[in-house]
């Protein structure tokens, strides 16, 4: 992070001092160095140092849009956490705990219940998921209590980046899963 604040003041340094440097090669290198290294981060545009999502997730994350828009919190909360995973405002660690608690929000909302147990087991009960989903939620749930520092001290390791772009696309699949599957319920 120390180091990523001091590139990001050296490359705005570069554009007020050395503009014409600055767009001819200052930060054509930076960008290229950020590819090379296999770095999860890019820089964008204007030099800051962002998190790269590629366009497989980034197109699943915009059709969160529709499935999460009735539920406000839920969808504030939820790109509230991209929004600062990308830009380098939290730790991963806080954007799994988003997401899953936006996912919680969206469950409840959807079901009536009171917490996240009690909408799986009640999506189970109406058959809206099968025992093998109803087992990966649970786990969704067990990984995000898990997860050291993410809600709870736990046995694994913290999450990194890559973590959290996993656990945003596991969401983001259940998500639309369970949108598909309330849709068909709504229509029988």
């Amino acid at each position: 992070e120390d180091v990523f604040t001091a590139v990001e003041i050296f490359i705005d340094l570069a554009k007020d001092q050395a503009w014409e440097a600055f767009g001819r090669s200052i930060l054509p290198n930076f960008v290229r160095a950020f590819e090379l290294s296999g770095s999860v981060y890019g820089i964008n545009e204007v030099g800051e140092i962002e998190l790269k999502i590629d366009n497989d997730l980034a197109e699943k994350i915009e059709e969160t849009k529709e499935i999460l828009n009735p539920n406000e919190s839920a969808y504030l909360l939820f790109f509230e956490a991209i929004g600062s995973l990308v830009g380098r405002k939290e730790k991963p660690k806080n954007t799994v705990r988003d997401v899953f608690v936006a996912f919680e929000d969206y469950l409840k909302n959807q079901t009536g219940k009171k917490d996240f147990s009690s909408a799986i087991n009640d999506l189970d009960n109406q058959n809206l998921i099968t025992s093998t989903q109803k087992s990966l939620l649970d786990k969704i749930y067990a990984y995000r209590s898990d997860s050291y520092g993410s809600t709870h001290a736990g046995n694994t390791t913290e999450p990194d980046e890559v973590d959290a772009l996993w656990f945003i696309e596991t969401v983001v699949a259940q998500l639309k899963l369970l949108d598909k599957r309330f849709n068909q319920h709504d229509n029988t």
